[in-house]
């Protein structure tokens, strides 16, 4: 309850358990204990006036515990437990020096249960942490599983498709070439068409093998010296009809010429090709795609 101090006990030395009570915060007792926050000893509680105030109920709990000084302990300005000890061997009462040394013993009780609050806090978030990197690298492991299973099935299937292609398009050459004699031009518009379309989905399939290939040796690369206009120039060859047949000016402005750098050849030409091819994708007709490379 709000209108109470609860306690629980934390160990008893004797035969028996200890007899858990409350005070009440307004009780005398517990404002001296919570408020004042020193000692208290049973014969101050029987004989000093504030105390006379306090409920029957309480006096008779603490009497019923047989104890002789009570010392609060608090932690960041809370009252968090006490401390109760029983007569002295020698069955004197407790002074000025024995109360000084409690105080004591109560604030380094204090700092103790602080410190080991702190430690299990930081035990529970290291276990915390140790759940979550094992969780994190399960999930980083099912990523890579799912990552070589995208990779080996982009490669099956790139590789399946090659052999089909390549045989339309063999079949496709030997028809226009020997077949063709006694078709209309209409006819013949029709089969350039379907060669222009199977060379398209090829350069597909050739793009996933690049793909698959580029997925299982990523950071394998073949460097060497390389001029970067003449690749641009050399990548940008087999783009030009593309660009025509949209209306598109294709320009390679090829004027401060930069020093020659050492590249995977092969990659970069891959990715000059993919961005220009992108740049005529999305340039409507009778626009300009302006290729320039410069050394910053």
């Amino acid at each position: 309850p709000a209108n109470v101090f609860e306690f629980r006990s934390v160990q008893s030395f004797g035969p028996d358990r200890l007899v858990l009570g409350t005070l009440s915060t307004a009780s005398p007792i517990a404002n001296h204990l919570s408020q004042i926050r020193q000692p208290l000893t049973q014969y101050d509680i029987d004989m000093l006036p504030q105390f006379q105030k306090t409920e029957p109920e309480e006096k008779e709990w603490l009497a019923s515990l047989g104890m002789e000084v009570y010392v609060p302990i608090h932690i960041q300005g809370q009252w968090i437990g006490l401390f109760g000890l029983g007569p002295k061997n020698s069955r004197s009462r407790f002074y000025g020096k024995d109360l000084i040394l409690l105080s004591t013993l109560g604030d380094q009780t204090a700092v103790a249960l602080e410190n080991a609050r702190l430690f299990a806090d930081l035990e529970r978030v290291n276990k915390d942490l140790q759940a979550a990197y094992a969780s994190l690298a399960e999930a980083n492991s099912r990523l890579q599983e799912v990552d070589k299973l995208k990779s080996a099935f982009i490669g099956v299937v790139s590789h399946e498709l090659r052999t089909p292609f390549a045989n339309i398009g063999f079949s496709l050459h030997i028809l226009e070439r020997h077949g063709t004699d006694a078709w209309a031009e209409g006819q013949r518009d029709e089969l350039h068409s379907l060669k222009q379309g199977i060379q398209k989905a090829k350069n597909m399939v050739e793009h996933l093998v690049s793909f698959a290939s580029f997925l299982q040796k990523q950071g394998n690369l073949h460097l060497s010296p390389v001029d970067l206009p003449d690749l641009i120039e050399t990548t940008l060859h087999p783009l030009r009809p593309l660009a025509e047949s949209r209306h598109i000016t294709l320009q390679h402005l090829n004027g401060e010429h930069p020093p020659v750098i050492c590249a995977d050849q092969s990659r970069l030409g891959e990715a000059i090709h993919h961005l220009v091819q992108n740049a005529i994708k999305f340039t409507p007709a009778g626009g300009e795609v302006m290729v320039r490379c410069w050394p910053q």
